[in-house]
């Protein structure tokens, strides 16, 4: 209790010294008119530090059933403030997508050689199918892993909550499995997002989509090497923003862009200009919720349900004639 109280303390602070933060921060969106402030990943980070730190302090167990040992925690410590720079740094300065590839490769690479325990050696299904990737593969199949996770996430904020509910759902989907009182914690920071991102008043930026796309990775990966989650689970959580990531990414070679050049090509842009803000969020995240939601009742249905997915991908983003 001790701890709960803390998080929503810290969070109704940050709530009510709001403005200020932003006025202290001093980074803002651009592109709109209303100069809204980018402190979401800077309230993530905040919460981030202080619910792991507190659970250390006050039942390190529970720290020890997520993130294993003090050389995971390290590794998970340095790598997510490193990670914030480099939002802040692209948030103040707009890196280039070069320098920001550069940037999140070596920092998972340092992450991934601190600690061995977030390594995938092994493809499993929950129908106790697997097979091992070849160990000299291991620890890039791994980067490659983290690196896709942070750039699908990255490229799926687009629009205002998108993110906050993609990742409360991730959350979810590991609690369902393997209930963790540390996650739920997390709640507290969700809603204060929700709630201002709602009402257009900050905006994640960079930065946030970032730590989400890092801390979703950790978690999944975390989860996948202790068995919580299989690779069934994680090819439907992700299936909507990596087939979208995917498409806009071959767009972009065909059209000789930067693959991580930013453009209005995205399912979300796409359905907004067609249905409107609230029905294509909604829409979206039906796509995402629903599919996994037939499948933790049923594990038979896997290949109809990616097959289905991926169809209707293609059929609500394709232009009338």
């Amino acid at each position: 209790m001790i701890i709960i109280g803390s998080v929503v303390f810290l969070n109704v602070i940050l709530f009510f010294l709001n403005k200020k933060i932003i006025k202290i921060y001093n980074i803002y969106d651009n592109k709109d008119l209303k100069k809204i402030g980018l402190v979401g990943g800077l309230y993530l980070f905040i919460n981030i530090l202080v619910i792991f730190n507190l659970f250390l302090y006050f039942d390190n167990s529970e720290i020890q059933n997520f993130i294993w040992n003090k050389r995971t925690y390290f590794s998970f410590f340095i790598s997510i403030t490193f990670i914030f720079i480099m939002g802040y740094l692209d948030d103040k300065y707009d890196l280039s997508p070069n320098t920001r590839l550069f940037l999140m490769i070596m920092i998972i690479f340092m992450n991934l050689f601190i600690n061995e325990n977030l390594i995938i050696e092994q493809i499993k299904f929950n129908n106790n199918f697997s097979f091992y990737v070849n160990p000299n593969l291991t620890f890039f199949f791994s980067l490659l892993c983290f690196v896709t996770i942070i750039n699908l996430t990255n490229m799926f904020d687009g629009i205002n909550l998108q993110v906050i509910l993609f990742s409360t759902f991730v959350i979810i989907s590991c609690l369902i499995n393997h209930s963790n009182i540390l996650l739920i914690n997390l709640f507290s920071v969700l809603l204060l997002l929700f709630f201002l991102n709602f009402k257009n008043i900050i905006y994640l930026g960079n930065t946030g989509s970032y730590l989400f796309g890092y801390f979703l990775g950790f978690l999944i990966v975390n989860s996948y090497n202790s068995n919580v989650i299989f690779t069934d689970d994680i090819l439907i959580i992700l299936l909507i923003p990596f087939v979208d990531m995917l498409r806009v990414i071959y767009l972009r070679i065909i059209n000789k862009k930067h693959i991580f050049q930013g453009d209005l090509n995205h399912i979300h842009h796409i359905l907004v200009s067609k249905y409107g803000y609230l029905r294509a969020l909604l829409l979206i995240q039906v796509m995402i919720i629903a599919p996994y939601t037939i499948y933790y009742f049923n594990k038979n249905y896997l290949l109809p349900i990616l097959a289905t997915l991926i169809t209707l991908y293609f059929f609500i983003i394709k232009e009338k004639k």
